[in-house]
Parts: structure tokens; sequence; C-alpha cells
């Protein structure tokens, strides 16, 4: 079992650390003052249900698919939201996510 920034543990079932991990991030959230958007939530899920990094273009099509703008600076705000609040990523995730 693997701690995570947040202080919440994760196991074997990662739908369970997903959805601890978006609890945690939207109670950071909310105790900066910030909002957590459907987009900035979407972005996160995404980011914890990959086992690698990821492009920003690689999140393009399931924005598409949720019905947000697929433009690359939306992606690129809500990495940019999401390091700025400090919000947890599977280890290293966040660090390495690359530009494009």
């Amino acid at each position: 079992m693997s701690r995570h920034s947040l202080g919440f543990a994760c196991a074997s079932d990662h739908q369970h650390c997903i959805d601890d991990a978006l609890a945690a991030a939207k109670k950071l959230c909310r105790d900066q003052h910030q909002r957590l958007t459907p987009v900035r939530e979407l972005v996160l899920r995404l980011i914890w249900q990959s086992h690698k990094p990821l492009g920003a273009y690689d999140l393009l099509p399931a924005l598409a698919e949720a019905g947000f703008n697929s433009a690359p600076p939306t992606v690129y705000r809500a990495l940019e939201f999401l390091q700025g609040a400090r919000v947890s990523s599977p280890p290293g995730i966040l660090e390495r996510f690359y530009w494009l």
C-alpha cells in the first residue's frame, strides 16, 4: 500500500485510488478557494487512470468525447492549475507531463 502526498493510501483497487484522489483534490481546492472545474477534474481523472506520463495531445480526444473544448490551451490551462494548486497525481506524473 502506498501513501500519496494528500494523505490517502492506495492498495490494488485503482478506482478507489482515483476516487480518493478526486475527493482530496476537491477538498484542497475548496480550502484554497479555488474551483475544480469539470475540465480540470476530467484531466486529473485521465492522469490518474494512466500509468505513464501523457502528452497534452493525448488528452484531447477524451475532452472532445466529453463535450469540452478540445483545443490544446484547454489542457494546458487545466494542467497549469493542477500543478499550481499542488493537486496530487500519481507519483511523478504531473512532474513528468510533457508539453507538446
